[in-house]
């Protein structure tokens, strides 16, 4: 049995110094795997980049997340954009709760 994700190990992590990830997020294994993975990166690769999705940067722990959150001079939000939902992915992990 390997110590991290089989996933993570064809995506590079374990030697990939550039910080390019390719996480989908909508992938089966990220799903079944996310906080294993959120806790290899916080350790390996506090800062990643992913360009599946229309790309974009990943700080994973909060030094980062607030550096990123109040440098408004390097950093914006004005094009941000949202994901289109791969086909056949559900954003439900749950039936909706009904009266």
């Amino acid at each position: 049995m390997h110590d991290h994700p089989l996933w993570i190990y064809a995506y590079g992590m374990s030697t990939a110094p550039d910080h390019e990830l390719d996480i989908d997020v909508f992938g089966s294994e990220y799903v079944q795997e996310a906080p294993e993975v959120w806790k290899r990166l916080r350790s390996e690769c506090p800062v990643a980049h992913t360009s599946l999705n229309g790309g974009g940067w990943l700080p994973t722990d909060y030094e980062n997340i607030s550096s990123v959150a109040y440098d408004t001079e390097k950093f914006s939000s004005r094009d941000i954009g949202v994901a289109r939902t791969p086909e056949g992915v559900s954003l439900l992990v749950a039936p909706p709760i009904t009266s």
